[in-house]
């Protein structure tokens, strides 16, 4: 991959990690978060489980240290995460969830710099109370709105933010392992562990593929193909050919393509007051993600972790 196609690549990447907002909130409307989450993992499974094994070297080789670390990180990553956003969906409209997601670097950084003493600057800190200001306007105020589909309940709508910390707790528990292994077969372990969690849960959430008929078997397709395994494996692969703080900057596309989609396809009422609460967001990760001249070292692999939990 050319250092060209990487940035072309990842745009489109992050196009299709925006999309499925609005892929959520489509399969909402027959299937619940649950069934939403663990039939599309067990899709993810399939594939990665197929990529495995006919790519040997992508393999994971763990020890006992690394199982247990993936064991939790697997649980904040996919029930965690996940399923809290997709649960939050149904409080949220997908531009407005976008939004709040984008939350989600800075999050991480906040949590690296309480959990592993790393250095946050006075400008960071200033980013961080900026989103968490902009992540509360959007949830207080712009909860119910957007859709017919759409409940108002900022409680509920609260769960989009906490999937953000939940994957934040991911990010900041593989550093651990980060460096000593493929970031390709890191990603493919943590989807791997997190599907574990999940098993209780899918018997009774199969039931629920009798649902889906028609575009809601694209938007499904979408979660699976286009919302997780092109955007994990573009961006791994990206990060082979560009500097670690280009790649990581491309996750501000993904609100803004959340915000495009919903008005195209679903003709989402944007209400002003969530925008201006998600201007506060991105302004916010601007901070928290910039560097100074003197920080002129590239950031590592582990520094910028891993794309957004959308």
């Amino acid at each position: 991959m050319t250092a060209r196609t990487a940035r072309v690549s990842l745009t489109v990447a992050m196009a299709l990690w925006g999309l499925q907002f609005v892929a959520n909130h489509e399969l909402l409307e027959v299937l619940s978060a649950t069934e939403i989450v663990v039939v599309r993992f067990i899709a993810v499974v399939a594939a990665v489980g197929a990529i495995l094994l006919f790519v040997p070297r992508l393999r994971p080789r763990l020890d006992r240290r690394d199982v247990v670390i993936l064991v939790f990180a697997g649980l904040l990553s996919v029930p965690g995460s996940q399923l809290l956003l997709a649960t939050g969906q149904n409080y949220l409209a997908p531009a407005m969830a976008g939004l709040v997601v984008a939350t989600q670097p800075a999050v991480t950084a906040a949590m690296s710099a309480l959990v592993l003493r790393e250095r946050v600057s006075p400008r960071a800190v200033a980013g961080m109370v900026l989103l968490l200001v902009g992540a509360a306007v959007v949830i207080v105020f712009a909860t119910g709105g957007g859709t017919a589909l759409t409940v108002r309940n900022p409680w509920g709508a609260a769960l989009v933010f906490l999937a953000q910390v939940s994957f934040a707790g991911y990010t900041v528990l593989t550093k651990a392992v980060q460096g000593r292994m493929n970031p390709l077969t890191l990603t493919f372990a943590g989807l791997l562990f997190g599907a574990v969690w999940l098993v209780p849960l899918a018997p009774g959430a199969l039931a629920g593929i009798g649902a889906l008929e028609g575009l809601r078997w694209l938007w499904f397709i979408q979660l699976v193909v286009g919302g997780t395994l092109i955007p994990y494996i573009v961006w791994n692969l990206a990060l082979g050919v560009l500097p670690a703080n280009e790649v990581g900057s491309y996750t501000f596309l993904v609100p803004l393509f959340g915000v495009a989609w919903s008005w195209t396809i679903l003709r989402e009422d944007l209400s002003l007051i969530g925008l201006a609460g998600g201007a506060l967001i991105v302004l916010g990760v601007v901070l928290t993600q910039a560097r100074g001249r003197r920080a002129a070292v590239e950031p590592t692999l582990a520094d910028v972790g891993s794309p957004p939990a959308a």
